[in-house]
């Protein structure tokens, strides 16, 4: 017997995106991405617990900056998101 997993997706609607304040970036090959401060907000944390304890259970940020910024990829953040309830 084969168990599907329910994958909840993240609605970037609910992250501040407007001229003084990015969360939400998007490149011109349509990937999406969020800076460090929506995930830690996202997830409730601080900087250091995001950069710390969530680097060690698999979030890592792109090796590589996006406008300037440290990001994380929205699909890797939807999957710890949905994995965080095991830790």
């Amino acid at each position: 017997m084969q168990t599907k997993l329910i994958y909840k997706k993240l609605d970037v609607r609910i992250f501040k995106n407007t001229a003084k304040t990015k969360e939400v970036i998007t490149d011109l090959a349509g990937n999406t991405f969020l800076t460090r401060a929506a995930v830690a907000r996202l997830f409730g944390c601080s900087l250091p617990t995001l950069a710390t304890t969530y680097k060690r259970k698999g979030l890592r940020p792109l090796d590589r900056y996006v406008n300037g910024r440290v990001v994380y990829l929205l699909e890797d953040v939807e999957m710890m998101y949905n994995r965080r309830a095991d830790y």
